[in-house]
């Protein structure tokens, strides 16, 4: 998506022109709402949603501690950069999370024991969160799927 007034970083826009950018079918997630700090960080390639060259030992790592560990739930939270349309962009950010589900659950992992959540790209990082269009260097951590290890133990104490 183009935007409608060029409004480069480090130039005065008014907040006029900064509102006619900015896209109407979305709003940007409250970050005090989204959960902990991610324990893994999976990035991927612009319109990819099957795992990424190399990810696959952060993966069977995390299968490998799930075993382990039964007390433990996994939660997979997929997200994508600004640069499709709103809703291709939860497409994509819902199958890079469905994606590793599937591979959890074809190896052992049961469906009881994961979340699955997709954002597209409302919980933006960086410069994609002040700056339309998001820079192109910081892109690639928008597309990302972050993996939280969830410890049902701790949940029903508190």
């Amino acid at each position: 998506m183009k935007p409608i007034v060029e409004c480069p970083l480090g130039t005065s826009c008014s907040e006029e022109e900064r509102a006619k950018n900015q896209r109407t079918e979305i709003s940007i997630a409250d970050v005090s709402k989204m959960p902990t700090k991610p324990d893994h960080i999976i990035e991927y390639d612009f319109v990819e949603w099957t795992l990424p060259k190399g990810a696959d030992t952060a993966v069977f790592g995390l299968i490998r501690y799930l075993k382990e560990n039964p007390s433990f739930k996994v939660e997979l939270s997929g997200y994508t950069d600004t640069y499709e349309p709103y809703k291709d962009n939860i497409r994509i950010a819902s199958l890079r999370a469905i994606n590793i589900e599937n591979i959890l659950k074809a190896n052992g992992i049961e469906k009881n024991r994961i979340v699955s959540k997709w954002y597209g790209e409302r919980v933006p990082f960086n410069g994609c969160l002040t700056e339309y269009p998001c820079p192109i260097p910081e892109r690639k951590q928008n597309r990302r799927v972050e993996i939280r290890l969830i410890d049902v133990n701790k949940m029903k104490s508190n």
